[in-house]
């Protein structure tokens, strides 16, 4: 599900993209937000933020949200740098950030270096990138901010999984007017509880979820994670659902969705996903496997249902 992400991210960064250069890039101040789609590529960078800072003068600010390790970052960012300097012709010089979600100790620190063929090995190229880690912030370097916007981030601090954290999250985040935020501080704060295997706190969240369910519903981030099922195999289930009943379409929507990126626990899930009978817990499965990154971690999610739910 990176792409639910991705467009979350896009769209918190987009309503407030200041928020954002305070958190990475304090004492720049924004000017302008542009689309994501480069036209002379297709590809499509997470956000493309024009930025004032009192040293550099303007600049391109291009932040890249991770919340997995993953293989060749740092060149898909250099990548991106080369193709901004040729969308806006050199005029503006990029400052590219890596901001990672979620914890990993693993992750490849800037600057990216290879050797310059025909010279000496001691002579490299080299692509100078930032790298943020949530999991180093506190929660009061976010609140500290008073942007609104960062609160959905702070169950990824460093103490933010505390759940006084969450709680302040969502009492920070009221009734519709937060609708959006609160769905993301929500998904979030799942996430890092599943990260760390914290059975009884994504317990508590769960049921803490099931109180603002009809009020979270409505956010267009609930959406997207129920458009992001539908592109991973769903549809069948859902076009199956209109001659077998909701119940039923619904349940193969769950069970499309696992196998499109799982194939080997189709078996699993459907045993498990056709004992749910209960249509609110299905599709609040859909949320929960959006958040499931590895195949252990869903073999994990099925054989913890239960039969009644």
């Amino acid at each position: 599900m990176k792409k639910v992400w991705d467009t979350m991210m896009s769209a918190l960064v987009g309503s407030n993209p200041q928020a954002f250069l305070d958190l990475v890039l304090p004492g720049s101040s924004f000017v302008k937000h542009h689309r994501n789609k480069l036209g002379i590529s297709e590809r499509q960078p997470d956000a493309i933020i024009q930025a004032r800072h009192p040293i550099d003068k303007e600049f391109l600010f291009n932040p890249e949200f991770q919340t997995s390790k993953e293989k060749h970052i740092p060149e898909r960012l250099l990548l991106y740098n080369i193709l901004l300097r040729w969308e806006f012709e050199h005029e503006l010089p990029v400052r590219s950030e890596v901001i990672y979600l979620t914890k990993n100790e693993q992750i490849e620190q800037p600057p990216l270096c290879w050797p310059t063929p025909g010279k000496r090995n001691e002579e490299e190229s080299v692509f100078d990138y930032g790298n943020t880690e949530m999991w180093k912030k506190l929660p009061e370097d976010l609140i500290s901010l008073e942007h609104m916007e960062l609160l959905p981030l702070l169950p990824l601090t460093q103490g933010g999984m505390q759940r006084e954290v969450v709680e302040y999250m969502f009492t920070r985040l009221p009734g519709e007017q937060y609708r959006q935020l609160a769905t993301m501080g929500f998904l979030f704060a799942a996430l890092a509880f599943r990260r760390a295997r914290r059975q009884g706190d994504q317990e508590w969240l769960e049921r803490r979820f099931s109180h603002m369910h009809e009020i979270l519903r409505e956010s267009p981030a609930y959406q997207w994670i129920l458009d992001e099922g539908i592109e991973e195999g769903i549809q069948r289930g859902i076009q199956q659902g209109m001659q077998q009943g909701m119940q039923q379409g619904t349940q193969q929507a769950v069970i499309n969705m696992i196998t499109a990126r799982f194939p080997e626990l189709e078996s699993l899930a459907r045993a498990r996903i056709t004992a749910v009978s209960n249509l609110e817990r299905l599709q609040h499965l859909i949320i929960d496997l959006s958040i499931t990154h590895s195949q252990k971690e869903m073999e994990r999610v099925l054989l913890s249902l239960d039969s009644d739910a």
